[in-house]
């Protein structure tokens, strides 16, 4: 007579349905996350933390920026700390940085439009290096 072991170890039972059945040791993924079933018999049980089933490993369930929740922790869209949307505050950040680097541009273009016609020398390269130097100061600083 041949004796049962059970299962042994987890299942994948892949994305949950609500028409599926679970057992102990199934996981789903649900949301986005990974959840492992304790107790068989689980039909229309959606998965959350408690007697039926274990969450396992945080996923993510948006597939764009814009449904991400981000904590603003430089105060860029108002206050810092605040839950921001992720997608508004890459937006906020981008066009800080791309500000940032034309204002920098825009000081060697300057520069070298309005001192083209002199030749290189110790001070207009110490102006130069001026300049740039406080750009970077604030690109590494505050916005």
């Amino acid at each position: 007579m041949a004796t049962s072991l059970g299962k042994v170890g987890i299942v994948n039972k892949g994305e949950y349905s609500t028409e599926s059945t679970y057992n102990a040791g199934d996981f789903v993924l649900y949301k986005g996350s990974t959840w492992l079933s304790l107790k068989d018999g689980l039909l229309g049980v959606e998965p959350v933390e408690g007697t039926n089933w274990k969450y396992l490993a945080r996923g993510f369930e948006a597939e764009v920026l814009s449904l991400i929740t981000a904590t603003d922790t430089s105060g860029l869209l108002g206050d810092a700390g605040q839950q921001v949307n992720a997608q508004s505050l890459m937006d906020v950040i981008a066009d800080k940085v791309a500000t940032k680097l034309l204002e920098k541009g825009m000081i060697v273009d300057n520069f070298t439009s309005e001192r083209g016609d002199l030749p290189g020398s110790a001070a207009n390269d110490k102006r130069l290096y001026d300049m740039i130097d406080d750009v970077n100061k604030n690109i590494n600083g505050t916005f």
